[in-house]
C-alpha cells in the first residue's frame, strides 16, 4: 500500500519524521504522534521483494488521520505479488485473498473508528510485465488470460 505516495511500505519500513519537521523529512527522524508497533509475524516476501504485513495499513491510516486531520484518505496499490510461474497460482491466489480479507477488515475497523476512508484500490487489475521481473510475477485480481482470479470476487 502507499503512504503518502511511498510505494511499497512493508515490514519495518514505516517512513517517520520529526515533530515539527516539513514533509521532506526522511525516515528515521522520530515518529510524529502515532507509534510503531513491533513487528509480528509476517509472510514470506514476494518476488519483488516486500513482505505483506497488513497491520500495517492502520498503522498508517492512523498516523495520516493524526497528520491530516478531517481529510479524506484513500488507499490506493493495497496487494501482494505472487510468482507466475507456480503452477499452483490458486495457492498463491490463496495468499493473496488472506491478506486483502486482512486489510479490508482492517479499513473497516479504521472506519467503524471515525477514520475518513473513501476508497480501496487494489495494486493492479490484470497480471502484466513488472519491470525487472518480467512475466514471472503476478500482483493482478485478473490474469493474463483475462480469467478472474478468486481474489476478484473478494473485492468485487
Amino acid at each position: 500500500f502507499s503512504y503518502l505516495g511511498a510505494l511499497g511500505i512493508t515490514a519495518g519500513e514505516l517512513p517517520v519524521r520529526a515533530a515539527g519537521a516539513g514533509a521532506g523529512a526522511g525516515a528515521g527522524a522520530g515518529a510524529v504522534g502515532v507509534a510503531v508497533p513491533p513487528v509480528g509475524p509476517v509472510g514470506p516476501a514476494g518476488l519483488l521483494g516486500a513482505q505483506p504485513w497488513a497491520e500495517g495499513l492502520r498503522v498508517c491510516l492512523d498516523r495520516l488521520a493524526h497528520d491530516l486531520p478531517d481529510r479524506p484518505l484513500v488507499i490506493s496499490a493495497c496487494g501482494l505479488d505472487t510468482d507466475a510461474t507456480d503452477n499452483s497460482e490458486a495457492t498463491a491466489d490463496d495468499r493473496r485473498c488472506e491478506y486483502l480479507t486482512d486489510c479490508l477488515e482492517i479499513t473497516r475497523g479504521a472506519i467503524a473508528d471515525g477514520i475518513d476512508v473513501r476508497g480501496f484500490f487494489h495494486q493492479t487489475g490484470v497480471d502484466g510485465y513488472e519491470v525487472g521481473s518480467g512475466f514471472d510475477v503476478a500482483s493482478g485480481i485478473i490474469g493474463r488470460d483475462r480469467t478472474p482470479k478468486a481474489s476478484a470476487e473478494l473485492l468485487a
